[in-house]
This record gives structure tokens, sequence and C-alpha cells, in this order.
């Protein structure tokens, strides 16, 4: 019985990655996110002695996660070939459910967030639109990318709203159009560097669309900074007791 049961679960493994395969080479945008759905319950967020982390069960199926990092990365390569229809099926993304937990890159090392399939379109969507802009080299005073407040707080939903036929090489010549207009609110940006920027912005914007492809020059997932069991554990060592 014992050796039946380890083989309906290596059954299961494989499959699961095959199918994780399969779905990460599919040309269908839209077949892509709608496997997004995570089949763990979403890990609750608790307190940590620094920062903040996803508590996960010891019964965490972690092959899942692996199954939804292909299905992003299948995502990400994709947004190179069909831009606009990656776009455009991540925009329309609605679903609430939770997808996948993901480290930030400073801080104690484990501090993160829980992420749910409609959060994680939206973000990769929005690296897909301001492309135009973040393939531009720029640094402020402290050699630091600058932070540019292109869409403030609940600015975009009523934007993309407002343009439901519009393509993508559209929307991204707009985007330019708002950035070179919110310059001048980036702080910590010396002048010689400002003005450059405001130069660069300014001939893409005039460039852009005229190839008959935007051609998106990076992946959007390309760094995924995701848990492993060891972080699981060592979460469970610095809660705060309540």
């Amino acid at each position: 019985m014992h050796l039946l049961s380890c083989f309906f679960l290596f059954a299961e493994l494989c499959l699961s990655s095959a199918f994780a395969a399969q779905m990460s080479h599919t040309q269908n945008p839209e077949v892509l996110i709608q496997n997004l759905t995570n089949k763990n319950p979403a890990p609750a967020l608790v307190k940590l002695t620094a920062g903040s982390a996803p508590l996960f069960p010891a019964d965490y199926d972690w092959d899942e996660d692996q199954r939804i990092v292909a299905l992003l990365k299948g995502i990400s390569d994709l947004a190179g070939k069909k831009p606009d229809n990656v776009w455009r099926s991540l925009i329309e993304c609605k679903n609430e459910e939770y997808c996948i937990c993901l480290k930030y890159p400073n801080g104690s090392g484990i501090s993160g967030e829980v992420i749910s399939v409609r959060e994680i379109c939206r973000r990769a969507a929005m690296m897909i639109l301001m492309e135009p802009i973040n393939t531009i080299d720029v640094v402020d005073d402290r050699g630091r990318r600058p932070f540019l407040p292109v869409f403030k707080e609940n600015e975009f939903e009523q934007w993309i709203v407002e343009r439901p036929q519009e393509s993508l090489v559209e929307l991204q010549r707009e985007v330019l159009h708002r950035a070179i207009d919110r310059v001048e609110e980036i702080d910590r940006l010396p002048d010689p560097s400002r003005s450059k920027f405001i130069e660069a912005l300014r001939r893409r914007e005039s460039l852009w669309g005229r190839k008959t492809k935007t051609e998106i020059k990076q992946r959007i997932f390309v760094e995924l900074s995701c848990y492993s069991p060891s972080d699981a554990k060592e979460i469970a060592k610095r809660i705060v007791k309540p």
C-alpha cells in the first residue's frame, strides 16, 4: 500500500510539472492567466522582528508555486511576441484569488507579501505600459533610478477605463506625454539629469509607434523572488508573539 501511494504521489508531481511546462508554452495569454490561481490557501501575513512575511503551513505545496512561476515566465516570454494581446488580457483580469508570495529584495531577506492573480497581472501590465520610460537610462543624485509619478493614487483606473479601444502603442505614447508633464515632480533629480530626461522622453514620444510592432525589451517577470521551505522555517522563528 505504501509503494502504491508513493507511485500516485510521483505521478501527480509529474503531471503537475508537465502541465506547467505545457501551459507556459501556449500562445494564448488568457489561458495562462486563467491557470494562475494557486491551489494552496493564501498564507496569512504575520509581523516579524523586522518587517512582515507570509506564514506558510506545514503542508504547503511548494510544487504548486513552481507551477505558477512557470506560467508567469510563459506570460513574460509571450509579451515579447504579442504585447498587445498580453497587455489586454492582463489588464482585464479580475481574479482576486491567491497567486503567489513574493519576497522583497531588501530588508531582512524574508519580508514579503501575498499577491492575488489580479494584482500580479496588474503589475505586469504596468511594466509593459511603462516600457518606453523604464528603458531610458536616468539616475538621481544618489545614483538610483528616480520614481516618476506618471499616475498618482487612483488615477490609472479611470484613465484606462476611458480608453477601451486604444492600442498599446497609443497608450504608451500618452504615458510618455504624461511623464514629460510630471518630470518636475521628481525629487532629488539634479537639473542636468532632469533636462536630459525630458529631452529623451520627448524624442521617444515623437518616434514611438512608428515601428509596426512595439518590442518588449525585457521579460516582465525576469526576476521573481519567491519563498522556499527554508524561508518558511526562518519566518516561523521570527514571528513576533502577541
